[in-house]
């Protein structure tokens, strides 16, 4: 009682929106581009790959591809390591299965 409290609804955004925009976004530069596409198709690949092993091993891959694509292991260049992750993210329940 007595002390103000802080109005600021964390949940809204800075506008009072409570609509989050997606993290997928378009490279800024043809360089960039051309990198995620090289690094998607390197996925594809791999998974192509082992889409036929056991769930165990396919399990292995994909951890292992995680580790080796995820943005922060890639700082120089991030924005393509980031489209190139959130595509394998989106692979994972096919993959998985053992179809893709």
């Amino acid at each position: 009682p007595g002390a103000a409290r802080n109005s600021w609804n964390w949940g809204t955004g800075f506008f009072g929106s409570s609509k989050v925009k997606p993290l997928v976004e378009v490279p800024r530069s043809e360089r960039a581009a051309r990198r995620t596409q090289e690094l998607i198709a390197q996925l594809e690949k791999e998974m192509a790959k082992t889409q036929h092993q056991s769930l165990e091993e396919r399990k292995r891959v994909f951890k292992d591809l995680q580790r080796r694509f995820h943005p922060d292991k890639n700082l120089l260049e991030e924005e393509s390591a980031t489209l190139a992750f959130q595509h394998l993210m989106d692979s994972r329940a096919s993959y998985l299965k053992g179809g893709r």
